[in-house]
């Protein structure tokens, strides 16, 4: 989806002529409709013409980058003017690209399909990145709960051999047999309680209490 912002009725028809087979063209002819365009349907790159009246391109793509909905559209400046200090002006406030007046059909193409590409391949790393950082935060959640819940029944297994070595009539196999059990459960323990500090470690919530 490609949204032309232009006042002149000749430069559209072509940029509609040269891009409407490949690509769904919207039309704005002043910099206020081109804000309302973007931001009620968001395309994917835009054509913006610089010299308008009332609101100029400058003003609508300072506009569009403060704009969380729309601040990751590739930009593309429509301009005939050829100084530096405009080129520099556009891409300092967050154009990708410019084309100059007149138009070349085939370097328009190919400008659009560059940038097209590029944001196909921005979204897709993004959306990669938030895939991460969920994963990320569900093992988080997994590992604490198994750290706590694992806990609960390991007080059981610590306290309830200790009681029947303690009051039990047992022989000397099945009191041993007991202990084993209350040593694992202690190491178990002792596993869960160093796992939960290196988990501490990584998120900075770790409190460092030195003994000899």
């Amino acid at each position: 989806h490609v949204l032309v912002v232009d006042d002149t009725e000749t430069n559209v028809d072509i940029l509609v002529d040269t891009l409407g087979d490949d690509y769904e063209v919207s039309v704005a002819m002043d910099g206020e409709s081109a804000l309302e365009n973007a931001t009620a349907h968001p395309p994917d790159l835009v054509l913006l013409d610089i010299m308008m009246p009332g609101i100029d391109g400058y003003e609508v793509c300072s506009r569009l980058k403060m704009d969380g909905a729309t601040k990751n559209i590739p930009i593309i400046f429509l301009t005939a003017m050829a100084e530096v200090a405009d080129e520099a002006k556009g891409l300092a406030l967050g154009a990708v690209d410019y084309i100059t007046k007149p138009f070349m059909p085939d370097l328009v193409k190919a400008r659009v399909k560059n940038q097209l590409q590029l944001k196909r391949f921005r979204d897709s790393l993004e959306k990669r990145n938030e895939i991460l950082k969920e994963n990320a935060r569900l093992r988080e959640d997994v590992a604490r709960i198994t750290r706590h819940d694992l806990k609960t029944p390991l007080n059981a297994m610590i306290s309830i051999p200790e009681l029947l070595v303690k009051y039990g009539n047992l022989t000397a196999d099945q009191m041993e047999m007991l202990e084993m059990v209350e040593e694992s459960g202690y190491r178990m323990l002792e596993i869960i309680d160093s796992s939960l500090d290196l988990y501490k470690m990584e998120r900075g919530e770790y409190q460092l209490r030195p003994i000899p």
